[in-house]
Parts: C-alpha cells; sequence; structure tokens
C-alpha cells in the first residue's frame, strides 16, 4: 500500500477539497481488551493476530490499537508507565472478578516475559496491508472509583498523587465527583509523564507504525473544574511536541507520520475541556481528527463545525460510530406486538449504522472510524456476519445508495443531559400537554428516485413513549407540515421485551411504540429536519416521556424484483 493513496473517491464527485496524504479507509481502533487471552506468549500472540485477523479482505484499512488497559498499565514493556503486576490489589480475589482475575494473572505472566503486544499486533497489521496507528489514552478514568486499590492505577498516580484534580479543584463534571481523581494536566510533571510515554511509543514502533493516535475522549476531564478554556495552551503546547517528534522521526525515517487525535464532539465542548482544536488546525499540528460521543454512537454529532475547519488546514475528519446505542426494538413496516416481544438490546442495529454514516458523509467527513464494532451483546458474539455488513456499508457513500436505514435522534446516555463533555441530548422528553414540542432530526437520506439504485418500499415515522395512553390526542407536524392529528388509537403498540441490561447510566426504554407511514415523502429535506409533537391532555398523575423518534426508510433492492420491474 502506497503510503500516499489517491483521494477518495467521494471527494472529487462532491467538490470538496482534495486533501493530501493517504486515505485511511475505515479506522477500526480497539481497545486491546484481548491483548492477554493466556499466560503463553506464544498463545497470545497467537490470539492477537486472530483479532486482526478479522481484518483482511475488509474495508478496514487502518488499525488504531490500544497500548493499554486504560492510560496507566500498557501492554507492552515500557519503562515510563506502569504494566500488568505492578503491584498486588486485593481485586485479584474479589468475588465477581474472576475474569478480570484471569485477566490480571495472565497480563502478568506476559509483563514478567516481555511481551509485546502492540508489536504483535502492529507487524500482523501491517503483513494485511493496514496502516497501524498505536493509540494512548490520555486520561482514562476506569481507576478512579477507588484509586488506591483498582488494578488500572498507575506507579505514577500512587507516588503522585498530589497530581490528581482534586488537591487543586473540582471535578468538572458536578455528577461525577471521582473524576477529581483524574490526573490534572495543569502539572508540567504531568504533561512531560504522557509526552514520555508518547515519546517511548514512536521510538519503540517507528518501524511499523504510520503514527500515533491521542485519545482524549476516554476521558477528556484534564483540569479542575471551569479551568479548561484557560489552560487550552497546555495541552497544544503537549500536541506541538508530538508533532515535532513525529516529524524528527519521519525525516530520518524518509517517511510521513500522521498524528490523529480523538476528540469530543462538538467544538464547545473541546474548548471545554481544554483542547483547542481551532489553533491545533491553525498550527497544522493534526492530519486527522475523530469527533466521538463517550460511549453510545450518535446520529447528529456536529461533524460539519470540524469540517469546515480541518479540510482548510488539510486535515481529514472521521465521525465515529459505536457498538452500542440506546435501547433499540426492530424497526418494520407493519409492527405488532410480536415485533416488540423480544427483550431489547444496546447493540446498534445494521440499518442505525447506515443511517448515522449517511448522516456523516453528508456533513462531508472523509470517513467513518469504529470503536471495538466487533462486539453484539446477546448476539453471535465478537464478529458476527453483522460486523462484516457494517463496515461494508459505511465504508463509502456509494454502498448506502438504496439500502434501508432508521435514522434517530440520539438518546441521552450517562451524562448527555449535563452538555458538558458533548452536546446535550433532546431525548428523552417529558412531554407536556398541549404544549407543541418541537425537535430537530438529521435526516441523511436523499429520496430523489432519480438518485437511488432502489425502490423506496416504505417511509415511516415511529415514536416510542412511556406513559402513553391509545385514547390521547396526538398532533404530529413535519417541517411545519401536518402529517397526523387524532387520538394515538390502535396504532399504538405495547412493548412486552424488557430493558435486558439494566444500566444505571441510560435513560428508560419505551413501553410503547407509535408508527405511522409518511406517505408525502416530499416534506422531508436531506438534513436537517423539525418534528414537532404535541399531545392532549391524560391522566393528572400519568407522567408521559418520549423515549425514541426515529425515521425509516426502507427500500426493495432486491435485484430480481428490479429486472422484473
Amino acid at each position: 500500500m502506497g503510503l500516499f493513496s489517491p483521494a477518495h473517491p467521494a471527494q472529487a464527485q462532491s467538490g470538496k477539497i482534495e486533501l493530501s496524504g493517504p486515505h485511511f479507509g475505515v479506522i477500526w481502533n480497539d481497545d486491546g481488551d484481548w491483548s492477554t487471552t493466556s499466560e503463553d506468549p506464544a498463545e497470545a500472540a497467537r490470539g492477537i493476530e486472530f483479532i486482526v485477523d478479522y481484518l483482511a479482505g475488509t474495508p478496514v484499512k487502518t488499525l488504531a490499537y490500544s497500548v493499554g488497559a486504560g492510560s496507566e498499565i500498557l501492554v507492552y514493556p515500557t519503562k515510563v508507565a506502569s504494566t500488568w503486576g505492578w503491584r498486588e490489589t486485593g481485586y485479584e480475589e474479589k468475588k465477581g472478578w474472576e475474569a478480570w482475575s484471569a485477566r490480571i494473572r495472565k497480563g502478568k505472566a506476559l509483563a514478567a516475559v516481555g511481551f509485546d503486544a502492540v508489536r504483535v499486533a502492529g507487524e500482523r497489521a501491517k503483513k494485511l496491508g493496514l496502516f497501524f496507528f498505536p493509540s494512548l489514552r490520555m486520561n482514562d478514568a476506569h481507576f478512579v472509583t477507588d484509586p488506591m486499590n483498582y488494578p488500572l492505577t498507575g506507579k505514577f498516580w500512587m507516588d503522585h498523587q498530589e497530581y490528581a484534580i482534586k488537591n487543586s479543584g473540582l471535578s468538572p463534571i458536578e455528577s461525577e465527583s471521582t473524576y477529581a481523581n483524574l490526573l490534572d494536566f495543569s502539572h508540567e510533571a504531568v504533561r512531560r509523564y504522557r509526552l514520555d510515554t508518547l515519546f517511548e511509543i514512536i521510538d519503540r514502533y517507528q518501524d511499523i507504525m504510520d503514527g500515533v493516535e491521542l485519545d482524549f475522549t476516554r476521558i477528556w476531564v484534564l483540569f479542575p473544574r471551569g479551568q479548561g478554556k484557560a489552560k487550552g495552551h497546555l495541552v497544544t503546547e503537549m500536541l506541538s511536541e508530538v508533532r515535532q517528534k513525529l516529524d524528527d522521526r519521519g525525516r530520518a525515517n524518509k517517511r510521513k507520520y500522521s498524528l490523529m487525535v480523538r476528540v469530543p464532539s462538538q467544538l464547545e465542548s473541546c474548548r471545554w475541556a481544554g483542547l483547542e482544536v481551532e489553533r491545533w488546525l491553525e498550527k497544522r499540528l493534526v492530519d486527522v481528527l475523530v469527533p466521538a460521543q463517550f460511549l453510545t454512537t450518535a446520529f447528529e454529532m456536529p461533524v460539519d463545525e470540524f469540517v469546515a475547519l480541518a479540510h482548510k488546514a488539510d486535515c481529514k475528519v472521521y465521525a465515529n460510530l459505536y457498538p452500542r446505542t440506546g435501547w433499540e426494538w426492530p424497526f418494520v413496516e407493519n409492527p405488532t406486538q410480536d415485533t416488540y416481544a423480544s427483550n431489547a438490546t444496546r447493540s446498534i442495529p445494521t440499518d442505525r449504522v447506515r443511517a448515522a454514516a449517511a448522516n456523516y458523509w453528508h456533513m462531508g467527513v472523509d470517513g467513518i472510524c469504529f470503536f471495538n464494532m466487533r462486539y453484539e451483546e446477546g448476539g453471535e458474539g465478537p464478529f458476527a456476519d453483522s460486523f462484516y455488513r457494517k463496515i461494508r456499508d459505511v465504508a463509502r457513500p456509494e454502498c448506502l445508495n438504496g439500502e434501508s436505514k432508521v435514522f434517530a435522534i440520539t438518546k441521552a446516555y450517562y451524562l448527555d443531559h449535563e452538555g458538558n463533555y458533548t452536546y446535550r441530548k433532546q431525548i428523552p422528553l417529558t412531554l407536556e400537554s398541549n404544549k407543541a414540542h418541537p425537535l430537530r432530526i438529521m435526516f441523511g437520506e436523499d429520496l430523489d428516485p432519480g438518485n437511488s439504485r432502489a425502490k423506496l418500499r416504505y417511509c415511516g415515522l415511529r415514536l416510542g413513549f412511556r406513559g402513553m395512553a391509545s385514547e390521547r390526542n396526538l398532533e404530529i407536524r413535519i417541517n411545519n407540515e401536518a402529517l397526523y392529528s387524532g387520538q394515538a388509537g390502535d396504532r399504538l403498540v405495547s412493548v412486552a421485551g424488557k430493558e435486558a441490561f439494566p444500566r444505571k447510566y441510560m435513560p428508560p426504554a419505551a413501553t410503547t411504540f407509535w408508527q405511522l407511514a409518511v406517505q408525502d415523502t416530499s416534506v422531508l429535506r436531506q438534513g436537517w429536519n423539525e418534528i414537532t409533537i404535541q399531545v392532549g391532555p391524560g391522566e393528572a398523575e400519568q407522567e408521559l416521556v418520549l423515549t425514541d423518534v426515529n425515521l425509516g426508510v426502507l427500500y426493495d433492492n432486491n435485484l430480481r424484483n428490479m429486472l422484473l420491474r
């Protein structure tokens, strides 16, 4: 694979700025969870190669591989940070931690013999012709609930507890006070520690890597409350040093190394955290930006604001998708109670992956990044057949043409409602009687039949509720055009399935769904659409909550049917 591949075909067709450098295909970020499958190094290496080999022959052209379990416990023989087994903790014998105990035991055995999981992954990736990026989480929070005992706490933190955020301020996220246990990047020693780790990675893997990835999304708490914007220049200085290191190594090795950075899902969240993305682009420090949520796929991240700035600076933008979303059930043309009889899943269905990708291609991204998309909760397990369909469908905008999609308003997850590290989510929403509730949905589909390779079979609006009764009046408008007015009636279908894995960080699932065909699809625009919902009075004590908003487009793309029409 040449270092400078041709520009992505979609760029030339859409009139976008043609960017230099390689097209990285679909980027797949692996968090390295399976770096310790065995105490035997040879067997552990085969396990890693087994995972990487699943990418062979797919549209995934870039592997970003996490160098550690979190930020502190690294899976190569580091001289800067820590490895498995640097200390004993009580968690090894903790009840309910059997899987983790096995992982720790294997990790210790591998660390003792200097096993290098990152090199194994990188060499296998290069053998397959993939781009390879070691990825470092800049301030991972897995350990913060019990830092004195947790297995993912590193030696640096234990030796320098005075550098924790709590010693100079509060957690910037009010409802997560434990984030005050994270390292405070105000301290030069903390920044130098991270830079020394990054420099070690660059020096160690310069022969097989195509660049490095800095992951600020796990998590983007770097400074005490209220200090991020004022101290962003400190992070910019760090990136400048990383850029210089990459350029120096590039000159020595007669090649270019790229800098990829994962950032929050909107520019304002980046500023809040102390990530001066605009300044990075002005200084030409970054080659790839990956806006991302925290743990769930979003359908309307404002990636276009990144694109507008990044392309002027010859920087690519990749939208990040996760294997998880809110509670989901199938979307079908004529739903019955059987449609909702199975338990909900939080694994993102393929039709919703397509919709998210269609939105981001419409917003001008250069590609899609998957984070751990191999997982299928309650399904066939890692790398099920649906995995391959998902990565094929998002690879290019042309792959989505004529494929069924279910667009959605993203549901809140964890701290989405606070509007700090990501934009505030519109749902769940408590609906007040006799009040119009306008909502915005991104709809990246081009419904012009002359531009589709398949016939649109069905287009429908689906709403999920908790507390909706069939006799309650419902008025719906799309882009100020009346769609429905009347009682919810028999269109309201009860949900028999339950939340499969109740999670405190996720909002409750729908108990009923209401669905209606959109007969006149001309009311829909490619891009932002406004859906206005108004409900009539109900029982005084009954709270009515809107949990889901979907726009589904189902196509008849059976080739035989096309030939016979």
